[in-house]
Order: C-alpha cells, then structure tokens, then sequence
C-alpha cells in the first residue's frame, strides 16, 4: 500500500518533532524542513526510511526550489502540508516593539510559509482530499485581544500581528482553493510548554501533537476551512 505523504517546517524540536514522530508512528512518509544538518541526521537516525531530511531557511527565497526539488523523485503527491515553523518576539510593550522584529517574525511565520506553500501545491494537487494546516496561536484573534481575554498574558507585537497576518494567508488561500478539494486550516495547537511558552502554558509538546493527530482527520471530515483550537474550540479571527 502506498504511504501517505506529510511536510512538516519546524521538526528539529517542539511541536513539530512531535508530530513528525506521530505521523512516522502510522506508518506515513515525512519530509522534514528543518535548517540544521546534525538535527537532520539524528532525526533520520531515530525515524530510518519514513523520514526524509529537507535543509532549507525559510526566511530565503531558495527554499521554495530547493524544497520542490527535494520532494520530486521520492514522492507524487503530499496528503497534508503543515506550516509549523515559527519563533517569538519579546517586544510586549510598543515602546520595546522594534519593526526589525516585526520584519523577522513576517518573515517566518507569513513569507516562509507562502515558500513552502509554492513548493508544495503540485504535490498537494496530486493528492485525494489533501490539507494544508497553518500552526497559527490564538493571539492572532483580532477578536480575542481586542476584547481583553488575553490580557492576562504577556503578548508580544511581533507575533499577534505575524499570526493575525497568518490567519489572514489561512483565509485567502482557502479561496483560492476552495474548488480544488484542499483543505486549509489555521490551527492553534495548545498552550504548549515549549521555548516559546505563555505563562498559562499547560500541555507537552508531545500531547498537543498526540491530539492534533487524533482531531485533524475528524474535522477535515466536516470542514475544508476553519481556525480552532485542535481538539477543542472554533476561534473568531
């Protein structure tokens, strides 16, 4: 039987290393994107075959071709692309935000995942019922800031404008292909314990990429489109 195909941005730790055990537990076939070559060579260490190492910076416009190049030849078609990689800002006040933290997070978070989105269309066309998940946070809800429910939180500039312009590339995508039979999703995966934590932080890395694996396949039975807490609420953009 053939496998099904997953690329995963962000799989040297965190969530995304999570995942990427997860999907090479049920027997898929990962291509990772990650920037380190000894993380590369651990990770195909610890997974063997199912894994597949890409070596790529997102924040350079090379990745799109380098990627393309990467899946051509080992693959026909991808089943789910998640754009996980991401870092943080610590600009909390806008007397701290700087714009060349603001430039690096847009960086990351939008132009690298529009990198990899370019690369991984042609295989996602290939693919029956194909998903392309956005790791997006619950701090780009324009709706929940500016309400005060997440007042109680350090947040920083940077990433509540990156993940609000993320959700945006979530819902613009999804209009483009909206006829295709691909599916979009910008997803907050949890208050994960990671480098990147909030204060209210309260679940592994590992448990988050256990439930997203169990909740994904249930709402992509129902939905093509939608943001959410995996595993748990719809959130208003």
């Amino acid at each position: 039987m053939k496998k099904s195909a997953a690329l995963i941005t962000g799989v040297s730790r965190g969530f995304g290393l999570e995942l990427t055990r997860e999907y090479c537990r049920l027997g898929w076939q990962v291509f990772g994107v990650l920037r380190s070559k000894v993380d590369g060579a651990q990770l195909s260490s610890e997974f063997g075959e199912a894994f597949v190492p890409i070596l790529v910076d997102l924040r350079d416009d090379a990745a799109t071709k380098n990627i393309r190049m990467s899946l051509e030849g080992k693959t026909n078609s991808l089943s789910l692309l998640i754009n996980n990689a991401g870092i943080g800002g610590i600009g909390h006040y806008i007397e701290e935000t700087s714009c060349s933290e603001i430039k690096e997070l847009f960086e990351v978070h939008c132009c690298g995942a529009i990198r990899c989105l370019q690369a991984a269309l042609p295989f996602l066309r290939k693919a029956e019922s194909a998903t392309i998940v956005n790791v997006s946070s619950r701090v780009g809800s324009i709706s929940k800031v500016s309400s005060g429910s997440l007042d109680h939180i350090h947040l920083s500039y940077s990433m509540r404008m990156a993940k609000a312009a993320q959700n945006m590339l979530s819902a613009s995508l999804h209009r483009e292909l909206r006829k295709t039979g691909i599916a979009v999703f910008a997803v907050h995966p949890g208050k994960i314990l990671t480098r990147m934590a909030s204060p209210d932080a309260d679940m592994s890395a590992e448990q988050a990429a256990k439930r997203f694996v169990n909740w994904l396949p249930k709402i992509r039975k129902e939905r093509e489109f939608g943001y959410f807490e995996a595993g748990a609420e719809e959130l208003s953009f």
